[in-house]
Order: structure tokens, then C-alpha cells, then sequence
């Protein structure tokens, strides 16, 4: 046997040994209670780590609205937040849900890892931590449902228009607060004005008019009385300018004549107008009921023999 091998195993033999004896020791180093050390990134790497995702976002953003160029344009207005959040999605799982990086961050040699693993002492700081599955769902729904969430209820509050409503709130709590400050009573008048002034286009005095009307008469005027070819609508507006009868019926004549649920004939531009400004609460003039839906009437057409050429379909025109 070679002398030199023999030496350098007697050698190994030695540090086996002498490891072996100082695993408790460095078991106390390991789990001593001193907290490890904070893991800081330069916040320039993480700032060029997202904008390197918003780029390549970008790009396959575009490359995607290519796709659908031959589709109809509402189309793409009405389904773009779910578009958008399913091209997020497909790149959260092949780069942060599968390698623990965005694209962006492993050009920056950049990872997510589990923190919650490195928050007690130096035994956790030889080894970086992945994150869980249930930290990568939560993370992923942060970051692309709590988008989504806030775009839609954007756009429902602008189709609603609940946003105009934040200056009628203010202006109201303004108004009480000036109201209980003695101090301000000087500014009450031109500040009542100035609510007055931006309260009114909000009002629908025709709609509290008639609102007013009903609560006041126990039973309302009906005009049951008048022929089937007249306008109950156009009488009203007539005998409120007119006093003869006579002159009313004569002018109120039905044009572009419109049937209503319960059977009664109005002038379409009566009837929508109507419709339009009280909504359910408007009641026919003839017999009192709600008014729920109006449809097109449509006169039959005989020939000099008497036979009826055809009848077309019924037009409704719902509210």
C-alpha cells in the first residue's frame, strides 16, 4: 500500500471523526433565537422588472387585438376587461405559478419567495423558500381579479351614472356643516343658491306634478267618455289651454295611433312621452290602470271586393 494514501486516509478518518463531535454545537448555532438578517432587493431592480412586464404585456397585447380585427367591434368594447384578464392569467401560469419569477424579474435574476419561512433565526437563511400553492393563488388573485373587479365596477357605475351622485353627497354634507356653524351664516344665501342652482336638472317636476296630483284627488279624472279616435292625451293638453269641448275633440284627433295593455288607443308621441317621463307610475286616462306595455295597432286593408289582403305582424314596444 502506498504510504501516501494511507496518510490522506487517516487524514479523512480524522475530520469524519472530528465533524461528527461538533454536530451539537453547530445544531445550537443553527437554532439560535438571533433573527436573521433583512433580505433587501435594490428597488431600481424591481422597478425595471415590471416595466420589462408591462412591455412584453403590451406586445401580446397588440398581437392579440390582431386576432380580433374581423370581429365586431362592440365585441371587443363589451368583453375586453375578461379578454385582458385571461391573457394576465395565461402568463401568471407559465411564469410566476410555475418558476417563482416573472418574465420581467428573471432577466433581473429576480424571485418571489416564501418570507414567512426566513421570519425566525439564522437557521432559515441557508436555503430560499418557494412560495405555497395557496400564497400563489391569493397572489395571482390579487393581482389580476382585483383589477378586473375594479374596471367592471368602473364601468357599471358610469353606465349608471352613480358617479354624478359623489357631488350631490358633498355638496349636501357642505350645506348641513354650514348650517350648524353660526359663524357662517353670512354664506347661507349664495350657498343655497348654489344647491338650488345644481339641484334643479335633477328634479322631474312633471313626474312630482302628477305625483302631487294623485295623492291629492282621491280618484282621478278619467276621460272614459270620449270616442276611440280621439286622444286622451291631447284632450287633456287641450282643455288645459281650452275651455270649449267641442274645439278639443276636433283637434285631438289619434295620429300614429298606439295601443296600450289595457286596450287603449294613444298618439305614439303622446303615449311614449308619457312613458318616458313617469315610467310605471303613469295610469291610462280612460280607465285608470298602469300602463305596462305599448304596442303598434294596425288597420285592416280590404280590396273593392271585400277581401283582406294580409295583416302584418304586431310591433310591441315594451318598456
Amino acid at each position: 500500500m502506498d504510504p501516501l494514501i494511507g496518510q490522506i486516509g487517516q487524514n479523512v478518518s480524522f475530520w469524519s471523526k472530528e465533524w461528527a463531535n461538533i454536530q451539537n454545537s453547530l445544531s445550537a448555532i443553527r437554532c439560535s433565537t438571533f433573527p436573521s438578517s433583512p433580505f433587501r432587493i435594490m428597488r431600481a431592480s424591481q422597478m425595471d422588472s415590471n416595466l420589462l412586464d408591462l412591455q412584453l404585456f403590451g406586445i401580446l397585447k397588440e398581437q392579440l387585438w390582431k386576432t380580433f380585427s374581423l370581429f365586431n367591434p362592440q365585441f371587443r368594447e363589451a368583453f375586453e376587461p375578461e379578454i385582458l384578464a385571461a391573457l394576465q392569467l395565461v402568463m401568471y401560469r407559465f411564469s410566476i405559478y410555475e418558476s417563482g419569477a416573472s418574465y420581467g424579474a428573471q432577466l433581473q435574476n429576480l424571485k418571489y419567495r416564501n418570507e414567512r419561512r426566513h421570519s425566525g433565526g439564522l437557521q432559515f437563511t441557508q436555503k430560499d423558500e418557494i412560495l405555497t400553492k395557496p400564497q400563489k393563488y391569493v397572489f395571482g388573485a390579487m393581482t389580476i381579479g382585483g383589477p378586473y373587479i375594479w374596471i367592471r365596477i368602473n364601468r357599471f357605475v358610469t353606465a349608471k351614472r352613480w358617479s354624478e351622485l359623489n357631488d350631490v353627497c358633498f355638496i349636501c354634507i357642505i350645506f348641513v356643516l354650514i348650517l350648524k356653524d353660526d359663524e357662517n351664516n353670512i354664506l347661507m344665501n349664495p350657498v343655497l343658491d348654489e344647491f338650488l342652482l345644481f339641484l334643479m336638472p335633477f328634479i322631474n317636476f312633471r313626474r312630482l306634478k302628477n305625483i302631487l296630483k294623485h295623492i291629492s284627488y282621491s280618484k282621478p279624472q278619467t276621460f272614459d267618455f270620449l270616442p276611440p279616435h280621439i286622444c286622451a292625451i291631447c284632450y287633456e293638453q287641450q282643455m288645459s289651454i281650452s275651455t270649449s269641448s267641442s274645439t278639443a275633440v276636433n283637434t285631438t284627433r289619434l295620429h300614429n295611433s298606439y295601443e296600450t295593455s289595457c286596450g287603449h288607443q294613444y298618439c305614439y308621441y303622446c303615449i311614449k312621452m308619457k312613458m318616458i317621463q313617469e315610467g310605471n307610475t303613469w295610469k291610462c286616462l280612460r280607465c285608470g290602470e298602469e300602463v305596462k306595455e305599448i304596442r303598434r295597432t294596425l288597420e285592416k286593408v280590404f280590396d273593392e271586393n271585400n277581401d283582406y289582403k294580409g295583416k302584418q305582424p304586431v310591433i310591441q314596444d315594451r318598456k
